[in-house]
């Protein structure tokens, strides 16, 4: 129906009013729509991997501390990336509190995946905060 135009002088910013508690359904409900449609399976199913085998080193850290410099290791490596993402968007937009918003978001956002597509078949088609 529509036509899309590239014209690279015009600059176009998406803003939304949310709240932490909205933000964090809203990708929950994502990630039970992305399992029913079967689309990012891969990236949804390594999220759950992921969360599920750091819990287990913690909780197998516990009893065994041996195991604890394979859990700080991937914590740390996991840690390394979303700090790492919060200082390049902290630098790119002049703004020192997304040093503090961008690691929280996007713990809370992989979270949010991880349990909307770990419980998608008991979460129905939409959940609700």
């Amino acid at each position: 129906n529509g036509k899309v135009v590239y014209v690279p002088s015009v600059r176009v910013e998406h803003s939304r009013e949310t709240n932490f508690k909205s933000f964090f359904f809203r990708n929950m409900n994502m990630a039970v729509v992305c399992r029913q449609a079967n689309i990012h399976r891969m990236s949804h199913l390594a999220m759950a991997i992921f969360f599920a085998g750091v819990a287990l080193l913690g909780i197998a850290a516990f009893f065994s501390p041996r195991i604890t410099p394979v859990l700080l290791f991937i914590a740390g490596s996991y840690l390394v990336a979303v700090v790492g993402t919060a200082i390049y968007g902290a630098w790119a937009k002049k703004n020192l509190a997304v040093l503090i918003m961008v690691p929280a978001l996007l713990f809370s956002l992989h979270l949010a995946r991880t349990f909307g597509y770990v419980f998608s078949t008991r979460l129905g088609s939409e959940v609700h905060p």
